[in-house]
């Protein structure tokens, strides 16, 4: 395995105003560009897809990149009749039905705070990754600590930079002040 990306989003990162929730402005800003930019990852797997309407927004952009098929998954039997395209129920805690180029897991693993569930999590989504794996976590909710040691990456510094507040924020006033994001980038080969 080898890691292109293992760092902290900036503000100098491109964003897609759009998307003005939370930080996913510049987490799905990130996936779309990394997508239209590579031919070869043509089915991707959107784990944990979401069930807020900024999600189906962000459905549907990745739906209109030419050459991709979309599958999207979720642990939620509520979302069995939504508009998502190729939907199916998945635990992405459990091992994967099948391989895919491009695995996405956005702003999933914080919420586990199991140090064990986020590692069998990251075996198993890297399991069902053909060649491309994107995480992004939010940062303090997901211990540094623990990527390192999972990805076998014990050196790996991060320069940190909150994105969600100061004068170089697109939400300036929001109430999370030590709020970052990580972003791993993995290519598997």
């Amino acid at each position: 395995m080898q890691i292109q990306e293992l760092r902290f989003m900036t503000t100098t990162d491109p964003y897609d105003l759009s998307f003005q929730n939370w930080s996913r402005c510049y987490e799905w800003e990130y996936v779309l560009n990394v997508l239209k930019s590579d031919p070869f990852l043509v089915t991707v797997h959107n784990t944990a897809c979401g069930e807020a309407g900024i999600h189906k927004q962000f459905h549907d952009k990745l739906k209109a990149i030419p050459g991709k098929v979309i599958y999207n998954s979720d642990v939620r039997t509520s979302l069995i009749n939504t508009q998502f395209d190729n939907f199916h129920l998945c635990n992405i805690i459990e091992k994967p039905i099948r391989k895919y180029d491009c695995v996405l897991c956005i702003s999933v693993l914080e919420d586990f705070l199991d140090y064990n569930i986020v590692n069998s999590t990251i075996k198993n989504l890297l399991e069902q990754t053909e060649k491309r794996l994107i995480i992004t976590c939010d940062y303090p909710g997901m211990p540094v600590d623990w990527l390192k040691t999972i990805l076998n990456e014990p050196d790996r510094e991060f320069s940190t930079v909150n994105i969600l507040n100061g004068s170089t924020s697109i939400y300036p006033q929001r109430e999370f002040t030590n709020l970052n994001i990580i972003l791993l980038d993995i290519i598997v080969g």
